[in-house]
C-alpha cells in the first residue's frame, strides 16, 4: 500500500493527530497515526514507539494544552510544522509553554514513522 495522501489530506491527518493524541491524549488512537517502528528525536533524547506511548500516557495526567499549528512544508510523506503550545488555563498574554518545530515523516502505509522535534524560544 502506498501513501497517496495529498498535502490537504496530510494537513488534516496531522491536525487531527494533534487533537486526538496531544490535546485529548487518546492513547488508544496512537496506532491509528503511528507505525510500530516509530522513532522520535528531540532536543533531549530519542524514543521508540513504546516510550512514545508512555509519554502520551504521562501527558494525560498533566494540564490540558492547546496547539496552534503553522504548516511550513507539506510535500508527499513529509510535513514540517511550527507549533505554539499554550495551556487551556493560561492567562491571556502569557508566553507559550512551548514553541516547537517538528518534522513528521509518513510511511507508505499512511502512518507516522519518524518525528524530529526541536524546542526553542519565540524566535523559532
Amino acid at each position: 500500500m502506498v501513501n497517496n495522501m495529498n498535502p490537504v489530506e496530510q494537513e488534516k491527518f496531522i491536525k487531527q493527530m494533534y487533537v486526538d493524541i496531544f490535546q485529548n491524549t487518546e492513547v488508544e488512537k496512537i496506532s491509528k497515526y503511528y507505525s510500530k517502528d516509530f522513532v522520535k528525536e528531540n532536543n533531549y533524547d530519542i524514543s521508540d514507539y513504546k516510550a512514545f506511548v508512555e509519554h502520551v500516557k504521562d501527558l494525560s495526567t498533566g494540564s490540558k494544552a492547546k496547539f496552534n499549528l503553522e504548516f511550513l512544508v507539506n510535500v508527499p510523506n513529509k510535513v514540517v510544522v511550527r507549533t505554539i503550545v499554550n495551556s487551556v488555563n493560561q492567562i491571556a498574554g502569557a508566553p507559550p509553554i512551548a514553541l516547537l518545530i517538528s518534522y513528521w515523516q509518513i510511511n507508505d502505509d499512511g502512518l507516522i514513522n519518524y518525528c524530529k522535534e526541536i524546542e526553542g524560544d519565540e524566535t523559532i
